[in-house]
């Protein structure tokens, strides 16, 4: 099983970037449920606690980060086939990859809800 290892000590409150993980091939005799499978975006969580280079990343040891948070500018996108719009916003709520939340368009004033993408970026349907 491909598991994550800590490459170097990852402190408390620290994002998991690529840079910080490795991912090493370990014979389990179990599956372990607690364990990130290679397809998480573990940029999308932070340590909750220090973790110590060479120990195995567990899912206890991180929480989600918010990408996007109350008061942050946000840039809307619109995609429609190869069209694409994007506006100023102002973010409503606090958000993770994929939550919907909502936000104010800055030139209109007008409160929408869309769905968070990435870091600082809201997409609208």
């Amino acid at each position: 099983m491909k598991v994550p290892v800590a490459v170097t000590d990852i402190e408390r409150g620290e994002v998991i970037t690529q840079d910080k993980v490795k991912w090493e091939d370990m014979y389990m005799s179990k599956y372990i449920r607690d364990i990130p499978t290679e397809d998480a975006v573990l940029s999308d969580y932070e340590a909750i606690r220090v973790i110590k280079s060479g120990e195995i990343i567990r899912k206890r040891f991180l929480r989600k980060r918010y990408l996007v948070k109350k008061g942050d500018m946000v840039r809307i996108l619109y995609r429609k086939g190869s069209i694409e719009i994007s506006y100023e916003g102002e973010a409503l709520e606090n958000g993770y990859r994929g939550s919907m939340i909502r936000v104010r368009v800055i030139s209109s004033g007008k409160i929408i809800r869309g769905r968070v993408l990435s870091e600082g970026e809201v997409e609208i349907r």
